[in-house]
């Protein structure tokens, strides 16, 4: 058992080292210069930020609609409830009355 566990060790550095020395590799062969890369990066990163402050806006007006969907629900359930016990209270005192 304890085999099993180091050769899942073993595998897992084998697989962040191989990938770092990807990485290494592909900057140093890369067709373009260091500065054409950071700006790729930094035009990646600004895309991707602000893709995610959109998605995080959509996500809350989302939410609030859906927040107020379910509050809506509750109060009329909650109505409901109430006039049902309503309507059992008066039942079980007209039975009292008889």
């Amino acid at each position: 058992m304890s085999n099993n566990s180091s050769d899942s060790g073993a595998f897992v550095v084998g697989f962040i080292v191989g990938g770092l020395v990807g990485a290494a590799v592909a900057l140093l062969l890369a067709p373009q210069t260091g500065e054409e890369t950071r700006s790729d990066l930094m035009r990646k990163g600004i895309e991707l930020r602000e893709r995610g402050e959109s998605a995080l806006h959509e996500a809350r007006v989302r939410a609030e609609e859906l927040a107020a969907e379910a509050s809506e629900w509750a109060k009329h359930t909650a109505d409901d409830v109430a006039k049902g016990a309503r309507s059992k209270m008066r039942g079980k005192a007209a039975d009292g009355e008889a």
